[in-house]
């Protein structure tokens, strides 16, 4: 087993215990009853017993009351549950929890990549990760993303250190602002030729920030439970929602084009408009926490000015790329 310097804090391994009984899949079950009283004032946990072969991998499990409710002259191998849950040391710790609760267990295994029991994660500690998890995300509700340790010292930063740690995510935004009105000064053209394309700037940039906003935090909300799903087929799923809303705000957009009085041309450029950029902000904002978690970096931080300035960017592009086609069409 790898010394447990070598695991972050929040991983399993930092979590599990190893004094917890263990059994294998010959043994009687008069055997293991009398093994596990012996051992009881020891133990640290005794909710299952763990059945492993010689090389100490994980065969399956037996409660306790099935334990002491089975005949004497039993095998364990005859009633014990197959093939159990498990988490490998490196996992985070928040995901023992989610297995616990989805499969309706009081501790959880931990083995390594050769199945080799290496400790559990018991009871107790399941409902410390619970509580300290929720704290954490209290914390990120209230726009924190650190750790109580490092909250605390916010209060005693100088003004240059708060300075520094505020000025990256906003210089983000200052440039995606300078792209997008560099990217619209170059069609002034094309809002000359009429008001209403200037007039709906603002309302295509919001709508496209909205959805992809609310993707997002659905998004990173559900990862916390990524063991229950697919990641391409929620993925698909969130994109076929994404093609009725675009849809759906589309129609209404060209409704209001023609009640401001535009024409059929100007309506049906921001129909597209407004399904190409609404699409597009939602695979940003389903893509974006994606990649942040495999570059091991907090999802939560999708959600800041990145995120935002890349919907911004691209729903400029979108609507003036699609109008000038449209008018070049037409002329």
């Amino acid at each position: 087993m790898e010394e447990l310097k070598s695991y972050s804090s929040e991983s399993a391994a930092k979590a599990m215990i190893s004094d917890f009984p263990v059994c294998g899949p010959g043994q009687s079950v008069q055997d293991a009853q009398t093994y596990v009283l012996k051992g009881a004032k020891h133990f640290e946990t005794i909710n299952y017993i763990y059945v492993v072969d010689e090389a100490k991998k994980l065969l399956g499990t037996i409660s306790l009351r099935e334990l002491f409710q089975a005949e004497k002259s039993q095998k364990i191998a005859a009633f014990m549950k197959p093939d159990p849950v498990f988490l490998h040391p490196h996992s985070d710790r928040e995901k023992a929890v989610i297995i616990a609760l989805h499969n309706n267990i009081k501790a959880v295994p931990v083995v390594d990549q050769n199945h080799i029991l290496l400790g559990i994660i018991p009871s107790d500690k399941i409902l410390q990760i619970l509580h300290s998890e929720h704290v954490e995300d209290l914390l990120r509700v209230a726009g924190i993303g650190k750790s109580v340790r490092e909250v605390s010292r916010i209060g005693k930063e100088s003004v240059f250190g708060l300075f520094k740690s505020r000025m990256p995510s906003l210089s983000i935004g200052l440039v995606a602002g300078m792209l997008a009105a560099w990217w619209i000064s170059s069609f002034e053209h094309i809002v000359k030729t009429e008001f209403l394309f200037a007039a709906f700037i603002p309302a295509i940039v919001y709508l496209s920030d909205a959805v992809g906003t609310q993707t997002q935090i659905l998004f990173i909300r559900d990862l916390t439970f990524a063991e229950l799903f697919k990641a391409s087929s929620y993925i698909l799923r969130e994109l076929k929602v994404g093609l009725l809303i675009a849809f759906s705000l589309s129609a209404l957009f060209v409704i209001s084009g023609f009640l401001m009085g535009g024409s059929m041309q100007f309506a049906i450029i921001i129909g597209i408009t407004l399904i190409l950029s609404v699409f597009a902000a939602m695979i940003a904002a389903l893509f974006v926490p994606w990649i942040l978690i495999l570059l091991k970096h907090d999802p939560a931080l999708a959600s800041g000015p990145f995120s935002t300035a890349v919907s911004d960017i691209f729903s400029i592009v979108i609507y003036f790329t699609v109008a000038s086609i449209i008018l070049n069409l037409s002329s």
